[in-house]
């Protein structure tokens, strides 16, 4: 009952949601999962029921992720999720959870919520900016960032030079204590993870 009452959880949860055992195989996938996997080809389940991307690259990195995720060396105390950037076309960000041993569904051992695929998906980065005391310029670059537009798209867009939007970007990148973009869009998607709420404030003029 317990196990049917998580599933149903689950599925009323924008972000694609999967839930997959030591072997990356795919033991739950929510509804939103389901209609990732139908409506982009850059999600697979490969022929062993693993979950699968596209790119090579974007494959390495997800594997990377997962395998940290998966760490039984990791203390059982340890369950921060852990996130990795991906999409050469379009970004977009996938969490990794791990389950306790005590409570783990259908040998469950990672929970992936994948952000950004989908548009009903995409989490409010700007409850994060807000969270990092962004100014309302910096928290509109930061959701663009976000949103993978190019730095200099953004500068034409707002009528700014590029050499003020590259000063907006290192004072995002002070607050947040970021040394790179993707650093920085890494930790705006863990802020505004559904899993993860922020907490509010900060200075929004």
């Amino acid at each position: 009952m317990r196990n049917d009452d998580f599933e149903t959880a689950l599925d009323r949860l924008n972000p694609p949601i999967l839930l997959l055992d030591s072997r990356r195989r795919i033991r739950f996938q929510n509804a939103a999962a389901t209609a990732l996997f139908r409506t982009d080809d850059r999600f697979r389940v490969d022929h062993a029921g693993r979950l699968k991307l596209s790119g090579s690259h974007d494959d390495a990195r997800l594997r990377r992720t997962l395998a940290v995720a998966l760490n039984e060396t990791a203390p059982e105390s340890k369950a921060d999720s852990m996130s990795c950037v991906l999409g050469e076309t379009g970004r977009f960000v996938v969490h990794a959870v791990p389950i306790r041993r005590g409570g783990r569904l259908h040998g469950s051992r990672v929970l992936v919520a994948i952000c950004g695929a989908m548009p009903e998906a995409c989490p409010s980065v700007q409850g994060a900016a807000l969270a990092l005391g962004l100014t309302r310029t910096e928290c509109a670059l930061a959701e663009a960032l976000a949103r993978g537009e190019p730095l200099a798209d953004f500068a034409e867009r707002h009528g700014m030079k590029i050499g003020t939007a590259r000063w907006h970007l290192k004072n995002i990148e002070s607050k947040a204590g970021a040394h790179r973009a993707e650093q920085l869009v890494a930790l705006l998607h863990d802020l505004a993870s559904p899993l993860c709420p922020p907490q509010m404030g900060g200075d929004t003029r």
